[in-house]
């Protein structure tokens, strides 16, 4: 009995811990030298996530509003657009969440960038 209550906790905190891993939503931030990053990460009931990143620096600004769906350990985001190009790629850290942007610069200025490393807000 004290087997299969033990196994019964242990599969509980591996399946928490990789639904964690995964979950993306929340409001992230990074400020440095006058350069601001946010993410705005929120879950939809379908599984896939609404995703605002908003960059700015004096004389450069940028937004990026659109949807993703994780693949894999990743949430990949594309924009409302269906013929654009622009993707957004998040993976988790010990913090947050890192920014890989491909194919955004109409969406952002040449002096700023969707890239970066943002800590989540508590």
């Amino acid at each position: 009995m004290r087997a299969c209550a033990l196994a019964f906790i242990l599969c509980a905190l591996t399946f928490t811990a990789a639904a964690n891993a995964t979950d993306f939503a929340g409001k992230y931030t990074s400020a440095r030298g006058g350069y601001s990053q946010e993410a705005d990460i929120t879950a939809a009931a379908d599984g896939t996530y609404k995703v605002g990143v908003y960059v700015g620096i004096e004389g450069c600004s940028g937004a990026f509003e659109g949807v993703g769906q994780i693949e894999g350990a990743k949430l990949i985001a594309h924009l409302n657009e269906k013929d654009d190009a622009c993707r957004l790629t998040m993976s988790r850290t010990a913090t947050g969440i890192r920014i890989d942007e491909n194919g955004c610069f109409a969406w952002h200025g040449p002096s700023c960038s969707f890239d970066g490393t943002l800590r989540k807000r508590k």
